[in-house]
């Protein structure tokens, strides 16, 4: 009927992991080119979870992100482009090293953004982003400003370093401030799933500049309203300065470069 589909696979440490999994990308890769793209996530845990299952260790994630390496050679020829892609969540609980290119994979391994709002390839663009708006930054250009970054604490590791390059190129004072997740729970750490109450718990007493800026991801789709129907104006009531949601670093310095 000319209908295609982009897959995820929840991994599920005991259940369908291992031996299992190696079925699921076999028997899925079989429905090319119906099935574009296969994800393969760890699964996650709300504070609300009743059953039987636990969190995807360092040791598993490896495991998995070797099956996959072996799967994608001897898929090559069978299906188009990378086809079979680890969430960014799946490497960074590794931790291992892709090549030269540090624990995520290089952009030319996402030739496709369609498993995007699944967490694949945000965290390559936030790096390969990071880079550019240091290059593109005039030194000392924002001296004396002062802002903040809210972010989840999956992406902290990594953007606080990023943010502090920015900021000692500029001379701004951009401060990193990592949200802890006690709507769903502290077991959830990206960005998309925060609530406007948890970033106003975690950012209020703290000296926010001038200004500060909200994952572009806490929003729906129009970036009006957050999973607890908070909109931006709200947002700034509580927290007593604009708020501006930002998906790069690049966004930032451009905000911050306008003037105040």
């Amino acid at each position: 009927m000319g209908i295609v589909a982009h897959g995820q696979v929840v991994v599920w440490p005991g259940v369908n992991d291992g031996g299992a999994l190696d079925r699921t990308i076999e028997e899925v890769a079989a429905l090319w080119p119906t099935v574009r793209t296969l994800a393969i996530v760890p699964v996650g845990l709300t504070r609300y979870h009743h059953c039987d299952v636990r969190l995807v260790t360092p040791d598993e994630a490896r495991d998995v992100l070797g099956r996959v390496a072996g799967w994608r050679e001897a898929l090559r020829g069978r299906v188009e482009g990378t086809w079979l892609y680890p969430s960014d969540e799946m490497y960074l609980l590794a931790g291992r090293r892709v090549g030269r290119h540090g624990v995520v994979p290089p952009a030319s391994f996402y030739d496709t953004d369609a498993q995007r709002e699944n967490g694949v390839g945000l965290m390559r663009e936030l790096l390969d982003d990071g880079r550019r708006a240091h290059r593109r930054a005039r030194p000392g250009v924002l001296a004396g400003r002062h802002a903040t970054l809210a972010c989840g604490a999956l992406i902290a590791p990594t953007l606080i370093p990023l943010a502090s390059r920015l900021a000692e190129r500029t001379g701004a004072r951009l401060e990193v401030v990592t949200v802890p997740n006690r709507f769903f729970g502290e077991t959830v750490t990206v960005s998309g799933l925060l609530t406007g109450a948890d970033l106003v718990a975690a950012l209020a007493g703290h000296n926010l500049g001038e200004r500060v800026f909200v994952p572009r991801a806490v929003f729906e789709a129009e970036g009006r309203l957050t999973l607890d129907n908070m909109t931006v104006q709200e947002l700034e009531h509580h927290l007593g300065v604009p708020a501006t949601p930002a998906s790069s670093l690049s966004e930032v310095l451009e905000v911050l470069s306008r003037g105040r």
